[in-house]
């Protein structure tokens, strides 16, 4: 490099038009920075945003699927109850004629010369045919629209709630809507048979909504029908019932 150079670079014009231009650079860098910069801030900004909007999306197409599976949960729970059997007792007087009925479900023989009979509704009992074992037939109907099928635990006796099961028979398994059944027991002639319980268990046709209905009998002088007084109706195998009216159940 010639010596003018030198001067020329030495010279304080000349360092100062170096350092404007070191300056425009430094400048122009730091602008190009600033608007990469904020090119990714607002890249990130919209990601961001981006993201939010799809959980939004997500999140109402969950409340959505969550909405549907209730509204076919509840529209299943109102046809379920349009089916529900009611199983309760029978008052008397539903026929004008006696009704025979036959206790060959427990291994009793029927004899046709003296067949088993009972005005309609009336709780039957035989304390005539042994020594040790009474036989009993309690009527029951079912009310509800649906198909009522007797279910485990098999219809039951006992003298107090809480107390001993005694088990027993129905007549027939499937109670279709507005007909009747009668369960039936064998029953210990020193069991005390002025008041006492029956159980029995059903399902609709499809072996769901199992319920348990209890019927409170008592016979309240001597010279009286043992009739039922008190009824309550349990949900599945619950202890407390989801209906209940009368005696027995206070």
């Amino acid at each position: 490099m010639s010596a003018s150079v030198f001067v020329l670079l030495a010279h304080p014009l000349a360092q100062s038009g170096w350092e404007k231009a070191l300056a425009i650079t430094t400048g122009g860098l730091a602008l190009v920075t600033f608007a990469l910069a904020a090119a990714a801030y607002w890249q990130a900004r919209s990601s961001a945003k981006l993201v939010q909007v799809t959980e939004r999306s997500v999140l109402a197409t969950e409340r959505s699927v969550e909405a549907a599976e209730a509204a076919v949960d509840i529209a299943n729970r109102q046809r379920a109850a349009g089916l529900l059997p009611v199983v309760v007792d029978v008052p008397p007087g539903q026929t004008s004629e006696s009704e025979r009925f036959s206790f060959a479900t427990l291994g009793v023989p029927d004899d046709p010369l003296s067949p088993f009979e009972a005005e309609p509704g009336e709780v039957y009992l035989n304390v005539e045919w042994a020594e040790f074992d009474h036989l009993l037939s309690v009527p029951v109907r079912n009310l509800g629209p649906g198909i009522a099928v007797l279910t485990t635990p098999h219809p039951s006796y006992f003298q107090e709630r809480g107390g001993v099961h005694r088990q027993g028979k129905a007549s027939r398994t499937v109670i279709p809507p507005g007909e009747f059944a009668r369960l039936q027991f064998r029953v210990s002639h020193t069991d005390r048979l002025t008041a006492f319980y029956v159980e029995v268990a059903y399902t609709d046709v499809g072996g769901e909504q199992m319920h348990r209905t209890q019927l409170f009998i008592r016979r309240r002088a001597d010279t009286e029908p043992r009739l039922p007084v008190g009824l309550a109706i349990f949900a599945g195998h619950a202890e407390e019932p989801t209906v209940a009216y009368g005696e027995g159940f206070d």
